[in-house]
């Protein structure tokens, strides 16, 4: 697969585009580059970030778009198709986004998050991304414990579009089918028990998290960002365009708290 074809088929907009040649390495320099990324990625980020100083987001955008479709092959290896491999890093094309809205630069910040795609430890299968892991300490249930260093499979929901029933079955079966049976993890703000208070029971956010077995729960922002795209300071400035989102900007004003669920489930959905 060609650059510029991945480019396109993920979904990147001109801009994005003309970013990535704007910040164009090749050869030896590049390879140099990648080859200290996956050495010492820290070290890596501080030298990108000395260097390119105010174009630091738009520079993560060549070499993150590069080092993604440099795994093209290890992921059709892996059994992946190629439309999951597109799939998985349509991320890249939802956080130029967020960059973009949070910064006003084209570019990409969230090297965290983008850090597991570029070791290929994600793939979207469907609706759903997984992500290989293991249990970092024992998980404690009403009927029993998943002791620490159980293989896992983390579970995360991206940006954008329906989530039915329908498709969530044919991720966890997608899942199953490559995987086999393991348990599967989920750490999100759709798991807030307290969000029964404001769907209606009929939800496809409250039908998802029915299928996990909630084990803890934490306060958090994280809502915000999904709801509203951007966390802001002051509740007032968000724009609620649904009624779910004009209910929890509501209860945001009231200093209503929300939280972030921890819960488990099985490839069997």
């Amino acid at each position: 697969m060609k650059i510029d074809e991945f480019m396109n088929l993920i979904g990147y907009s001109q801009t994005a585009i003309e970013t990535y040649y704007k910040m164009q390495v090749q050869g030896e320099e590049y390879l140099l580059a990648k080859n200290l990324y996956y050495a010492d990625e820290d070290k890596f980020l501080q030298q990108l970030k000395d260097k390119m100083q105010e174009n630091y987001y738009p520079a993560l955008l060549f070499y993150f778009t590069n080092f993604a479709l440099d795994l093209y092959p290890h992921y059709l290896k892996e059994g992946f198709t190629k439309q999951e491999f597109l799939d998985t890093f349509y991320d890249l094309k939802i956080w130029n986004e967020m960059c973009i809205l949070e910064t006003g630069i084209c570019g990409l910040r969230e090297t965290g998050w983008l850090t597991s795609h570029m070791h290929a430890g994600i793939v979207r299968l469907g609706r759903l991304q997984f992500q290989t892991d293991e249990v970092e300490e024992d998980i404690i249930l009403k009927d029993r414990v998943i002791k620490a260093g159980t293989p896992i499979l983390n579970v995360h929901i991206p940006f954008g579009g329906v989530m039915s029933e329908e498709e969530v079955n044919k991720s966890f079966a997608r899942a199953k089918a490559h995987y086999g049976e393991k348990y599967v993890h989920i750490e999100s703000w759709l798991l807030d028990p307290t969000l029964k208070n404001y769907l209606p029971k009929n939800s496809n956010i409250l039908s998802f998290a029915n299928r996990f077995e909630l084990y803890k729960k934490e306060e958090s922002n994280s809502i915000e960002r999904f709801v509203f795209r951007v966390i802001k300071e002051n509740k007032e400035e968000y724009i609620a365009n649904s009624s779910f989102a004009k209910t929890i900007k509501q209860e945001l004003l009231k200093g209503t708290k929300f939280y972030s669920g921890y819960a488990i489930t099985t490839t069997n959905g």
